[in-house]
């Protein structure tokens, strides 16, 4: 079995969480990478799929797509520019490769060594379909990943959806417009589109897989509210396209 895992790194200073979250996302998918690989028959592809100023980020172990080129910049001018990039282009960039699964995850999401071994898990169960949600630590503290990992148990749980697996001939059927990441109603649009288009998909309600270092929820910025609207307008749109498509099967 191959799975091929999809993440959007981009370039930030240090004032963004980004800054100190991403290299530990690197890390935890790399280290989750061997352990799998290690005690099972799989081959976990990880992918990056960036613009071309942001390329410079990825490590060698992860194998950069074709460049990004869209954004939501091409769309309209919003108050606070920020070239957000569409979900879609980002997950024809999975499908590309041979994979019978895609994992999609934002990119400031870490992973438990035993990731993909329990991905698998559920898999071989039946489940052509994982939600998976996040567990939320503190924010980074100069502590390295494996401080985080050994007390995940005491985060908090979150209700938020950020780590979707489904099946590669899924995709054909999704329904993701002019969705861009980076701003809400994104994680909404994946879930109903999985939940629509899987046959046995699961939500895990924070099983201990995955963790965000801090919830500022930026994105609730003011200065952003113009993209949150292009969000939910694009978002009720599909929506309302996704649930025509349950009432005609």
């Amino acid at each position: 079995m191959k799975i091929s895992h999809i993440i959007n790194p981009v370039i930030m200073n240090k004032n963004s969480d980004l800054f100190y979250a991403q290299p530990m996302t690197f890390e935890s998918m790399r280290n989750a990478k061997k352990c799998a690989e290690k005690i099972s028959n799989v081959n976990i592809e990880l992918l990056a799929a960036c613009y071309e100023e942001d390329e410079s980020i990825v490590p060698d172990y992860i194998k950069k797509t074709s460049n990004l080129t869209a954004s939501l910049l091409d769309l309209m001018q919003p108050i606070k520019p920020r070239k957000l990039p569409f979900i879609k282009d980002i997950l024809d960039r999975a499908v590309e490769s041979d994979s019978d699964y895609i994992i999609y995850t934002n990119v400031d999401i870490s992973l438990t060594k035993e990731f993909y071994t329990k991905v698998l898990e559920y898999i071989k169960l039946g489940h052509d379909a994982l939600i998976i949600n996040r567990i939320t630590m503190p924010k980074y503290n100069n502590k390295g990943l494996e401080w985080y990992l050994e007390n995940i148990k005491t985060g908090k749980k979150h209700a938020g959806y950020d780590c979707f697996v489904f099946k590669k001939s899924a995709y054909s059927k999704f329904i993701l417009g002019h969705i861009v990441i980076g701003i809400n109603w994104i994680d909404e649009i994946l879930l109903r589109n999985v939940l629509t288009f899987a046959c046995n998909p699961i939500v895990l309600q924070s099983p201990y897989m995955t963790f965000h270092m801090g919830d500022d929820l930026i994105w609730k910025d003011r200065d952003y509210s113009d993209q949150r609207k292009f969000n939910q307008l694009e978002a009720y749109a599909l929506m309302d396209e996704l649930a025509n498509h349950k009432l005609s099967v």
